[in-house]
């Protein structure tokens, strides 16, 4: 059936160890793959997996709804990007000020989603809804007077600039000055901050203005009907019907993995999440949050087996990820051709060619990780697949000849080179 999805063995695979990295050559369908398993893990049977539209509209739908996400690892990248850092952010209007507010990287932000499908993570209770009956309130009035703890005073808060958080309203000689930031007298609150406040966190790492921070959150309690924050520990965490969510991380060996995922990598061991047998919990190093990965998040990698001026991946990130080559497969270029149309014949003869001539000539590398994979052989027409061959495929194993992949010299190259445009000519 043109439904059934083609990746279960993959699927059932993810589910057991949580994480897995697809490698291959280039042109197997590594990237294109993610998809189709992504779905599969989320357990969508309404797509037509013979139907590549129907399988990347569901995709997208569930990109938008939160429940997939995607990112590309590159050299640059580290923890700050993926997990969470310090942003710096302009406030004020007049007077310009920097505030650094924590920014929750994607791996943090899938994470936290798919913890509110678990039970016992709903404790974050009913905060965001308090905190829009918050801001609606402000939107209509200009400021709300708020007492301190210690009832020895009160302040009044209001709207910033871009509505999206509080602003102390400032004053001089008793009389407020709305909408006015005064350097080293103002303080500035978000949602984030009075989240951390709520779940007895420190608004910001150096914990400064928290009493204010404190007292806004009480008042959310006493006028927003904000309830107590009630979390479970995380080895009562266990619920067989949460929502299951996806993490692809493409080109996975071209960032330094152990940098980026920082001491988070011992976490991603399926018995090590929240809910599972030995659960973990690390403090994270900005927002000083209790930190663990769900059982309902699942990882996919891509990495490119033949990509030599990247870094690998070493043997702590190797034990967390089960790995699936993804071979180049002559069977899927002649179910292209059959659906389609097009040059099989020629494109078929020319894959078995190339593939001959790595097989002879490779060194100490596998023929999988090295063959060009089936999607550079797909075209429309002849023309397609011959600037295929020109653009794509012989500039692929030039580079092979290159950095001393495989054992051929220059003038042997160049003479398999024309017997492949030869072949397309005939």
């Amino acid at each position: 059936m043109a439904n059934e999805n083609p990746y279960k063995n993959e699927i059932e695979l993810l589910c057991f160890k949580k994480n897995i990295i697809l490698q291959g050559a280039p042109g197997t369908g590594k990237t294109y793959s993610t998809a189709s398993i992504a779905l599969g893990i989320l357990g969508d049977d309404s797509v037509d997996y013979g139907d590549h539209e129907s399988v990347m509209q569901a995709y997208k739908k569930y990109c938008d709804d939160g429940r997939i996400g995607f990112v590309t690892f590159h050299q640059s990248m580290d923890y700050e990007d993926f997990v969470e850092g310090l942003k710096p952010e302009i406030i004020g209007d007049e007077q310009k000020c920097v505030n650094y507010k924590i920014e929750n990287g994607i791996f943090k932000r899938m994470c936290r989603n798919a913890e509110k499908s678990m039970h016992g993570f709903s404790a974050q209770g009913n905060f965001d809804s308090a905190w829009e009956q918050l801001i609606d309130y402000l939107s209509e009035n200009d400021f709300i007077e708020v007492p301190l703890i210690s009832g020895k005073k009160t302040f009044r808060i209001e709207l910033n600039v871009s509505g999206d958080g509080l602003a102390e309203r400032t004053y001089e000689n008793n009389v407020f000055k709305k909408g006015e930031w005064i350097q080293g007298a103002s303080k500035f609150f978000n949602k984030e901050q009075l989240y951390n406040i709520y779940r007895g966190l420190p608004g910001i790492p150096s914990g400064g203005h928290d009493n204010y921070r404190k007292a806004v959150v009480n008042y959310m309690k006493e006028h927003c009907s904000l309830n107590e924050y009630k979390k479970a520990p995380i080895e009562e965490i266990n619920n067989p019907d949460a929502k299951p969510y996806v993490l692809i991380i493409d080109e996975i060996n071209r960032g330094n993995v152990s940098k980026i995922f920082g001491e988070l990598i011992t976490l991603l061991e399926a018995d090590k999440r929240a809910g599972e047998m030995h659960p973990l919990e690390v403090m994270l190093p900005y927002s000083k949050e209790p930190f663990s990965v769900p059982s309902n998040l699942h990882v996919i990698g891509t990495m490119n087996t033949t990509d030599r001026s990247v870094g690998s991946i070493d043997y702590a990130v190797r034990r967390r990820f089960a790995f699936v080559t993804l071979k180049a497969d002559k069977s899927k270029l002649e179910q292209y051709y059959e659906k389609y149309g097009g040059p099989k014949e020629k494109a078929c003869s020319l894959f078995d060619k190339i593939k001959s001539f790595l097989e002879d000539k490779k060194s100490d590398m596998n023929i999988d990780d090295l063959m060009a994979g089936h999607s550079y052989f797909m075209a429309e027409d002849e023309s397609q697949l011959e600037m295929k061959l020109e653009y794509e495929i012989i500039p692929l194993i030039a580079e092979y000849v290159k950095d001393g992949i495989i054992c051929a010299t220059d003038s042997e190259f160049q003479k398999a080179a024309e017997a492949w445009k030869n072949l397309l000519n005939q």
